[in-house]
C-alpha cells in the first residue's frame, strides 16, 4: 500500500535498524505501509512497541504536520512533540546497558498529520515481546480517543495535551484484560451524520480503512483478528438533529461488514456515557434487526457517566472518573459474556 505525495522518499536504515516486520519490535493499530519500507500511522493509540537491551534508542520519523506523541518507557510516561519533516527522536538513552520496554504511539488525531516511523536504531539487541492474551477492535468517536479526558472539567476545549488515548474507556478495558487493541474512532464522526453536520467520511464509511479519511486505503482484516469488537457511535449523528431514517440501514450494514471482516469475533453494540432517549432506542433496534436477521446475540450495552469525581473533560466529554465507570461496565460485559478474566483492575 502506496501513500503518494504524502511521504517523502525513504531515507536508508541506519546499520542496526530493525524493521517491524522483522519481529524485534511490533506495530501497534493500524497503519499504512509507507514506500520503501516503514509504516504511516494516523489512528490514536497507534505505532510500535518494543523490549530491548541496550543504552540507547533512536526513531527515525517522517511527520507531515505536528503531530503529539505518547512514550511510555518501562511504564513512565512521557509525551513527545514531533516536528514537520524527517528527524532523529532520542527515545532513550542512559550510561549503561539495560533492559527496557518502549512504547511509542500517537496521542493526535488525524488532523494534525502523518506519522511514518521508518526505523528504530539501538545499540543492544531487541527481546521478544510476548503475545496479548486478548485482541478488541473499538470502533466510535471522540470519547472513544479520549478527547479531553484530562482536562480540568467541561468549559476548556480540544488539545491533544489533554486528551490521551491511552485514558479512555477503551484503553482501560483493553489493559484490564492484557488485551491488543486497535482503535478505528475519529473525533465528531457519526455513522451517517458528523457533528453539526460537517461533511467529511463518515466512520461507517472507514470500517476497512488503514488511515482515517482515506477509504480507499484499505486495511488488511487478516493482520489484527479481534475476539470483540465494541461499537459506540451515535452522539454525533444525534447531537443537534434527528440523522434521518438511513441512520439504521447504515449501521445495520457497518454490523454486516464487521461480521464479513471478522466472522469469529464477538459484537458488543454500546452508547454512552451520555443517557439520550432518542439514540438509545434506536440503536437497541438496530441490534435487535441485526440479530433477527442473523441469529447472533448481539447484546446492547449502555456505558454509564459517573455521578462524583472528574465527570467530564473538555467540552462535557468524559472526565477520568467517568472513562473509568464505562470501562467497568464494559469489563463487567466481558467477563459475564465471553468469560474472559481481568489481570489488571
Amino acid at each position: 500500500m502506496k501513500l503518494l505525495h504524502l511521504i517523502a522518499p525513504l531515507l536508508l536504515l541506519a546499520a542496526g535498524a530493525a524493521q517491524a516486520d522483522d519481529a524485534t519490535y511490533r506495530t501497534l493499530g493500524r497503519y499504512a505501509d509507507a514506500d520503501g519500507g516503514g509504516q504511516t500511522f494516523a489512528w490514536p493509540a497507534s505505532g510500535v512497541e518494543g523490549r530491548f537491551v541496550g543504552a540507547r534508542l533512536v526513531a527515525h520519523i517522517e511527520e507531515s504536520g505536528t503531530s503529539l506523541m505518547d512514550l511510555d518507557v518501562d511504564g513512565v510516561m512521557t509525551q513527545l512533540q514531533l516536528e514537520t519533516g524527517a528527524r532523529d527522536y532520542t527515545l532513550f538513552s542512559a550510561q549503561t546497558p539495560g533492559e527496557h520496554y518502549v512504547r511509542l504511539t500517537r496521542r493526535s488525531e488525524v488532523g494534525s498529520g502523518l506519522t511514518t516511523i521508518r526505523s528504530l536504531t539501538l545499540d543492544g539487541q531487541w527481546r521478544a515481546l510476548p503475545a496479548h492474551a486478548h485482541r478488541i477492535l473499538f470502533v466510535g468517536d471522540s470519547i472513544t480517543v479520549g478527547y479531553g479526558a484530562a482536562g480540568a472539567d467541561e468549559h476548556c476545549h480540544y488539545s491533544a495535551e489533554t486528551s490521551p488515548p491511552f485514558d479512555s474507556y477503551a484503553a482501560r478495558t483493553a489493559s484490564a484484560f492484557d488485551a491488543d487493541f486497535e482503535v478505528v474512532a475519529i473525533s465528531g464522526r457519526g455513522v451517517v451524520r458528523n457533528y453539526g453536520g460537517f461533511d467529511a467520511h463518515h466512520m461507517s464509511e472507514l470500517i476497512d480503512a488503514a488511515l482515517p479519511d482515506h477509504p480507499e486505503m484499505h486495511w488488511d482484516a487478516a493482520k489484527f483478528s479481534p475476539e470483540l469488537i465494541v461499537i459506540n457511535l451515535g452522539a454525533n449523528d444525534f447531537s443537534t438533529a434527528d440523522p434521518g431514517p438511513t441512520f439504521e440501514p447504515a449501521y445495520l450494514a457497518m454490523l454486516r461488514t464487521l461480521r464479513q471482516r471478522y466472522p469469529r469475533a464477538r459484537i458488543i453494540t454500546a452508547f454512552g456515557p451520555e443517557p439520550r432517549e432518542d439514540a438509545i432506542p434506536r440503536i437497541t433496534a438496530v441490534t435487535q434487526t441485526y440479530n433477527h436477521e442473523t441469529g447472533e446475540r448481539i447484546p446492547f450495552l449502555y456505558l454509564p457517566r459517573a455521578a462524583t469525581g472528574h465527570i467530564f473533560g473538555c467540552d462535557y466529554h468524559p472526565g477520568e472518573d467517568t472513562h473509568a465507570l464505562m470501562a467497568q461496565a464494559l469489563e463487567a460485559k466481558i467477563v459475564h459474556d465471553l468469560g474472559w478474566r481481568r489481570v489488571h483492575h
